[in-house]
Formats: C-alpha cells, structure tokens, sequence
C-alpha cells in the first residue's frame, strides 16, 4: 500500500517537472537506457505485447498507441527475464517467458495510461530493484 502511494504522489509530482512525459510516463532517455544495459544478455527477449498483431486486447492497444509504454513494456519484461534468471541461478527461455499472473492480476486491470505506467514502474522496481530507472523517485530518501 506504501509503494502506491508513494508512486502516485511521484506522478502526480514528477508529471509536472521534465522527468515525466506529458502523458504522465517517466522519460524515454531513461527507459532507454534501462533497455540498453539488459540488451547484452537480455536483447533478444522480446516486449510482452506484440503491437503488429491484429487482435489486441483494450490494454494491448493503450500500449500499442504509446511509445512510453512500448518501451516500459519492453523494459519490464526483460527486468522479468532478468530477475528469474538471477532467482533460479538458470537460463530460461527469453522468448516464452512473460509473467502471466502479474499481466492477469495487475497490467489488464488497467484502463489509462497514467494506471499502466504505475503498474509497469512497480512490476519493473521489483525485478530490478536498485537498478530500476525508477526506483530512485519511488523510494523515500534517507538523509
């Protein structure tokens, strides 16, 4: 209950200052990034949704319609990847694997954009912890 709060004061926050696109998603430079550093082991793990398909559910499309969020989806998903692997101490098979209760339970329950981009950053923030882009804006400092 703590992480939603703290991430829709973020966004409500941040969507005012040049972090935050002007959809409410976090910025594409740092996405980027994100995806980069996981494309040496992890770049041929592929988003969880498939935006060239022709029948797409009504999340499918909200991410399909958003370059933010194709590239928060791509990033999630290798964040996914990355943490089963580092959990399991195995290689999974990149191309198969989604976490389908999390996509059934959270992301599809999602009916906006400002919804989708929580539930990405929260999902990514738990695979990936400190390593999130994220994290740093979704954790209270200590100073």
């Amino acid at each position: 209950m703590f992480k939603i709060i703290v991430m829709t004061l973020f966004l409500m926050v941040a969507s005012q200052t040049s972090l935050v696109a002007s959809d409410g998603c976090f910025s594409e430079e740092k996405i980027t990034e994100a995806i980069k550093s996981l494309n040496d082991f992890y770049g041929d793990v592929p988003a969880s949704v498939n935006c060239k398909k022709e029948e797409k559910s009504e999340v499918e499309k909200i991410i399909c319609e958003n370059n933010f969020l194709q590239l928060m989806d791509e990033l999630d998903t290798k964040a996914h990847v990355y943490a089963v692997e580092n959990a399991t101490k195995s290689e999974v098979d990149h191309k198969t694997l989604v976490d389908q209760d999390w996509i059934e339970s959270s992301r599809n329950k999602c009916t906006s954009v400002l919804c989708l981009c929580q539930a990405f950053m929260m999902h990514t923030n738990d695979n990936k912890g400190g390593d999130s882009p994220y994290f740093s804006f979704l954790t209270p400092s200590v100073e």
